[in-house]
């Protein structure tokens, strides 16, 4: 499956807040998203 992928070394215990952004120009193309993780 075609797309991009971000591999991020362990998080510690606790809250995590991961934020990503990626633009395509020429498409006309704008995602922005937010993802909180808790790890116990």
């Amino acid at each position: 499956m075609g797309g991009y992928y971000v591999m991020l070394k362990p998080l510690s215990r606790g809250q995590h807040t991961v934020h990503y952004h990626a633009e395509v120009p020429d498409f006309d193309f704008v995602q922005d998203g937010t993802f909180n993780i808790t790890v116990q």
